[in-house]
């Protein structure tokens, strides 16, 4: 497996536009995993990297540099356990684009440039996700009572419902909020790439079901399209 992302340095703040883990030779989409904002994964090409955060160039194409322990790994491993050889493009799209590995920092950074940001800069394009087998909601650990995700929570809802009224569309995660019978709290309706409860045990149990859910999607969707 190998990443690829296209990065835009505007205004001296960077901008991953768009990324994907490749498996084989195939260009046909495996699938779409939604994340919160893109954060510490780096270009491998070290002089491409450092010159477009230097702003010496405008946009950057390359084979990024994931870390064993980015959560991109997570998604690697489930990926892999869901299809024996996987032959294809996982893409891979951001409540809003701005890079940065705080999430905190992210939200405040947004707030400020969110009106002098060109729309299609900052937000995923919406038709690169309608052609999708499935879209994987994925983008936060966070707990439900945290203001800050809210906002990019309602445009990622308003995208998929978007997305829905195009067509009838297979997702994984919820949308919306429910609240547990017994304890009162709210149970966050969207499925991470790692567990809040970070065990071996819960760990392997998560990666299983989720990768349950993407074997059934694209076997329904394989499916239905012959």
């Amino acid at each position: 497996m190998k990443g690829f992302g296209t990065y835009e340095n505007f205004k001296d703040r960077l901008y991953r536009k768009e990324a994907y883990l490749q498996w084989g030779h195939s260009e046909n989409t495996l699938g779409v995993i939604l994340l919160h904002n893109p954060g510490s994964v780096a270009l491998k090409n070290k002089k491409l990297w450092t010159e477009i955060n230097n702003g010496k160039v405008n946009i950057a194409f390359g084979e990024l540099d994931i870390l064993q322990n980015d959560p991109l790994i997570r998604v690697k491993d489930i990926i892999e356990y869901a299809f024996e050889e996987p032959d294809g493009r996982l893409y891979i799209y951001n409540l809003f684009n701005l890079v940065d590995s705080n999430r905190q920092t992210a939200y405040e950074t947004y707030e400020k440039i969110m009106n002098e940001t060109p729309t299609e800069l900052l937000y995923p394009v919406l038709e690169k996700l309608i052609d999708s087998p499935w879209i994987w909601l994925a983008w936060t650990v966070s707990p439900p009572n945290k203001i800050y995700v809210k906002s990019y929570e309602n445009l990622a809802l308003q995208m998929i419902q978007e997305l829905e009224a195009t067509r009838n569309f297979n997702y994984i995660g919820w949308l919306k909020d429910e609240t547990h019978p017994e304890t009162g709290y709210s149970i966050y309706p969207y499925y991470p790439p790692a567990p809040y409860h970070n065990s071996p045990v819960c760990v392997e149990e998560y990666k299983k079901e989720i990768a349950r859910q993407i074997r059934e999607l694209t076997i329904r969707t394989q499916t239905k399209s012959k």
